[in-house]
């Protein structure tokens, strides 16, 4: 079933692209349409479904404007790329896209390749990139002549709403801490772990491992005893489901959890790849965490995407789809806002049309274009929520979902919003 409706998916996808002309090399000149990149691991083990998805989401968004007018009388064209989670293919496919006249990139999922990517291409040749997924704190002070934006938290609000149900409602007073090595784990530990002590928790063991693609030769053996040592009550995880997998398949096998802690992860392990049969499944039930949620059940406007989604595609989003979409609508209504598709311009006006003026809904892409126009201010309330951006190009409002693992399956137990 699981290869047929990938297969489905794919065949829509060819057909989708090839309306859109958003085909690998570009059959158009500049000035026939306007260009926007889209930058995910497009094959990367464990990241092809959420990756495909956001691709989705940004066809939707394209379509839904081409078929209201376009931008200043021009069609959206998106140039899709396959990064491969490789940090040097990012920057060289930014390089590619943006030479091929793209006014902006969406991508290019995690925090380190996204600043990277910011730094070395993006920021230098004045164009605009947002990312719905990264959330390091380390993004918002990047010095990115306000061109880098995202649509996803920052984890300094993860790391203290994880710590938070860590220890008053899950009640832990002592912890242990692994993490991936880069700005995206760096940043989630610590930010956890300041909240958590400011509480009066204890942090017994801060273990960092390795940043890397393919940790099928890595050894975790001796993080874990480091991790363990001192019996800390709760572990804190921030690991994709590959590695995240690895790890808890080294504790079952080397460690006696005659008094098993409380396992906590992040939104990188609410992954099918984390689950039994890849992680044993004794280890992980009572697992909880947290997940930056789109607008949720009871949301109009993620409501409305979602149908619209679905109708397009015949399955529902994923991980960060509604965020992708709203970074693309965030890149049309600057443009239209600015009266033009120079990135540096455009740019302008994205923390403004966030949050200030009319409201715009989902779906409400002509009743904007109209406003926008005529001089007057949006405010758009997007699919995964309310957004407004602050000065920093950084979301300002927004809420979690409190996961669970029950019967070797993900359970919402709850939603935490901020501020």
């Amino acid at each position: 079933m699981k290869k047929v409706t990938l297969l489905l998916m794919c065949i829509a996808f060819v057909i989708f692209c090839g309306m859109l002309g958003c085909s690998k090399e570009s059959s158009t000149s500049d000035e026939e349409t306007i260009k926007i990149g889209c930058s995910f691991p497009l094959t990367f083990k464990g990241a092809e479904a959420a990756s495909q998805s956001r691709v989705n989401a940004v066809l939707l968004a394209a379509e839904e404007v081409n078929k209201n007018g376009g931008i200043l009388g021009k069609k959206i064209e998106i140039l899709i790329r396959d990064n491969e989670f490789d940090t040097v293919k990012c920057v060289s496919l930014a390089d590619e896209m943006i030479n091929l006249g793209a006014k902006a990139i969406i991508g290019c999922s995690s925090s380190s390749r996204t600043s990277v990517t910011a730094r070395k291409s993006t920021i230098p040749k004045n164009v605009i990139l947002i990312s719905p997924s990264a959330t390091s704190p380390t993004l918002t002070n990047l010095a990115d002549n306000n061109l880098v934006f995202r649509t996803a938290p920052s984890d300094v609000f993860q790391g203290k709403v994880a710590a938070d149900y860590a220890y008053k409602t899950a009640g832990k007073k002592t912890a242990g801490i692994i993490f991936f090595n880069d700005i995206y784990g760096v940043g989630l530990a610590e930010n956890f772990k300041t909240q958590f002590e400011k509480l009066g928790g204890q942090v017994l063991n801060f273990v960092p491992y390795d940043a890397l693609n393919d940790y099928s030769a890595y050894d975790f053996t001796s993080k874990v005893n480091t991790l363990f040592t001192g019996n800390p009550e709760l572990i804190f995880f921030v690991s994709m489901a590959n590695d995240g997998s690895k790890i808890m398949n080294v504790i079952a096998a080397n460690i006696n959890l005659s008094y098993k802690p409380q396992f906590m992860g992040c939104e990188s392990l609410y992954s099918d790849d984390f689950l039994p049969p890849n992680t044993p499944a004794a280890i992980i039930e009572g697992m909880i965490g947290t997940l930056p949620l789109d607008a949720g059940a009871t949301n109009e406007n993620y409501q409305i995407f979602k149908t619209n989604y679905k109708a397009k595609f015949g399955i529902e989003p994923i991980s960060f789809a509604a965020n992708t979409y709203d970074a693309a609508y965030l890149i049309f209504y600057g443009m239209l806002k600015a009266k033009s598709t120079n990135s540096v311009e455009a740019a302008k006006y994205i923390e403004e049309i966030s949050k200030t003026g009319e409201i715009i809904k989902v779906g409400e892409y002509a009743k904007a274009k109209a406003a926008l126009e005529s001089g007057k201010d949006i405010d758009y309330n997007g699919a995964s929520g309310n957004l407004e951006l602050d000065a920093h190009g950084d979301v300002t409002v927004g809420t979690f979902l409190i996961w669970k693992i029950e019967n070797g399956k993900f359970k919402n137990v709850t939603t935490v919003s901020f501020p």
